[in-house]
């Protein structure tokens, strides 16, 4: 409640908010480790997003979930799609085709922005 109340607070009305699309993951924590599938479960992404949903449309705000696949391993430069440009360990996104470099959750809210943005052109356009 405190951080989508602070989001539409310090964000304002008529702001789109793009987030992940999270739907289906706790289906995907069954291949994680017993430690991570807890942190992975614990956190509430469903409420998050509805409330967020909720108080955006109360401040003429609107949320948009963008699809997360390949979205810390595509290059925003060049396009670059491969598992190679990110290090997890050590949480670096380096295009091994164009040598942009920058941190992999950075690289991936870019991505995740572009395509939150495409998907949006893309309705409009067939409206």
């Amino acid at each position: 409640h405190a951080v989508t109340k602070a989001l539409i607070s310090q964000y304002g009305a008529g702001t789109l908010f793009i987030i992940e699309d999270l739907t289906g993951i706790r289906t995907a924590t069954e291949h994680v480790r017993l430690k991570s599938r807890y942190v992975m479960v614990s956190w509430a992404f469903c409420q998050f997003r509805e409330m967020l949903e909720y108080k955006a449309a109360l401040s003429q705000s609107e949320v948009l979930a963008a699809d997360p696949k390949y979205t810390s391993q595509s290059c925003p430069v060049c396009g670059n799609t491969t598992k190679a440009n990110r290090n997890r360990k050590r949480h670096e996104f380096c295009c091994t085709v164009c040598g942009y470099r920058s941190n992999d959750d950075r690289t991936g809210a870019i991505n995740i922005y572009r395509k939150g943005w495409n998907t949006l052109f893309a309705e409009a356009c067939q409206a």
